[in-house]
């Protein structure tokens, strides 16, 4: 599955300038099925193997695209890393700051996404696409008593497929910066 995306999204990408919008729109989506299926499909092969020599690994993707919001995204998406960024980073630094309360734990967000961005690679577009998580990770520390607020007003049958689906919107538009090489052809699109 994910190379067959990747066939269309690379084309896409690689000529971002001169397809048309839905074009991009479908090669971006299609990005989020290909990094998916990269990842999960790795680990999956990974704990098999395990499996097959008597270890048995953690799950490492937990059907991220159907989180209700970012936090639940980076708790089913690449489980072990963000268990790793949580108990190396986030933690620690979210302690220290305990007095600032939210503006502590924002803080502590916001540096360790932009680490995470850099560790993925060290072009502008990857910290770019880092400090867009944290600034949806922000929003959702910030607002979380109005969603609770609007949750509880608004039926869960109306509410997760929304929430799902903004939330995978959101995933998506950050993943256009997180393949394009460049942030004016990211922009472009």
């Amino acid at each position: 599955i994910a190379d067959n995306c990747a066939d269309y999204v690379n084309a896409m990408y690689a000529n971002s300038a001169s397809v048309s919008g839905s074009s991009l729109l479908l090669a971006s989506v299609l990005f989020a099925f290909q990094i998916y299926g990269d990842f999960s499909g790795y680990s999956d092969i990974a704990i098999g193997t395990s499996r097959l020599f008597g270890f048995s690994l953690m799950q490492n993707f937990a059907f991220p695209y159907f989180s209700r919001d970012i936090a639940e995204f980076w708790r089913r998406w690449h489980i072990s890393l963000s268990q790793w960024f949580n108990q190396y980073l986030y933690f620690p630094l979210s302690y220290q700051m305990r007095k600032w309360k939210k503006w502590g734990t924002s803080i502590a967000v916001l540096i360790v996404f932009i680490i995470s961005g850099v560790w993925h690679g060290t072009q502008l577009n990857f910290l770019l696409w880092g400090l867009m998580h944290a600034l949806a990770l922000i929003w959702d520390i910030w607002s979380s008593d109005l969603r609770f607020k609007l949750k509880s007003k608004v039926s869960e049958v109306i509410y997760k497929p929304i929430s799902i689906f903004l939330t995978f919107s959101f995933l998506t538009f950050s993943g256009i910066y997180f393949k394009a090489t460049e942030i004016d052809a990211a922009n472009g699109m």
